[in-house]
């Protein structure tokens, strides 16, 4: 895992805590998982894109996004094999943390898509970068900062869906619990009692893509699981992933993640 991360002063304030801040650089192997933690994760994604899970909520993060994971809630998230995502974050705990995060009604806003606060995070990391930033610092400018960038996050909210339509969930949930079968168009549009073209149209404005790049890139994440974690041969790997022959499935596979299979799985 590819990472600067910025370790400060240990701080025993109940009222306004930072844990953590760092920067996470492309990395395909890239996974995070905590179950329900004190922890407030703020992250802004400057490149490439991922998957994020909160609870039972999962949706997709790309260059430009911020997304939240709240206290007290299980946290999922991992980079895009193809392009993975590099990003700016800050783990925090506090009463002034709930309390602003109330404040502000992004305590149930998991994702901000399009926020564009790059610049609003990288300020705030620099000001927690600061050589000699004491403890009484981080609890007075590291809570004015804090609040400031939620000010600016807060501004976004008229854009940010709490969750996607609930005919494109039932999609990609259904997608996400068969991955290894075959789809197809008219399979999916009779979940929703919807045309082939208006099921694309559902699914493309929810996650903005369609569903069979989705499919795609679901399979090459479970291709990557089972070639890092099973000794099954290509061929049987794309059998099991419903893939017309192994010749297919290796040139997607480096299509989309930029290795073949056999050199991806040497690595991992």
């Amino acid at each position: 895992m590819r990472e600067k991360i910025l370790r400060l002063p240990v701080q025993e304030s109940p009222v306004f805590r930072v844990q953590l801040a760092g920067v996470t650089y492309p990395d395909r192997s890239y996974y995070i998982k905590r179950e329900k933690c004190d922890l407030w994760v703020l992250e802004a994604v400057t490149a490439g894109r991922g998957t994020v899970r909160v609870d039972e909520a999962e949706f997709q993060v790309r260059a430009g996004d911020v997304y939240i994971l709240p206290a007290f809630h299980r946290h999922e998230y991992f980079s895009d094999p193809v392009k993975p995502f590099e990003k700016i974050w800050f783990n925090l705990h506090g009463t002034l943390v709930d309390a602003l995060m109330r404040v502000y009604g992004l305590e149930d806003r998991f994702h901000l898509p399009g926020a564009e606060l790059e610049e609003e995070f990288i300020r705030y990391f620099r000001l927690l970068s600061r050589e000699g930033l004491s403890v009484a610092d981080i609890l007075n400018e590291g809570a004015d900062g804090f609040h400031r960038l939620l000010r600016v996050m807060a501004k976004s909210l008229p854009e940010a869906p709490l969750l996607p339509p609930e005919k494109a969930r039932i999609l990609k949930k259904y997608i996400d619990e068969h991955i290894e079968k075959r789809f197809t168009t008219e399979e999916l549009s009779g979940l929703i009692f919807h045309s082939p073209s208006q099921t694309i149209r559902i699914f493309r404005s929810a996650y903005g893509r369609t569903p069979y790049d989705y499919i795609l890139e679901k399979k090459m994440q479970r291709a990557c699981v089972l070639l890092a974690g099973t000794n099954l041969q290509v061929a049987e790997i794309a059998e099991r992933l419903q893939f017309a022959d192994a010749h297919y499935f290796s040139a997607t596979f480096r299509k989309r993640v930029g290795v073949s299979p056999r050199e991806y799985r040497k690595t991992h």
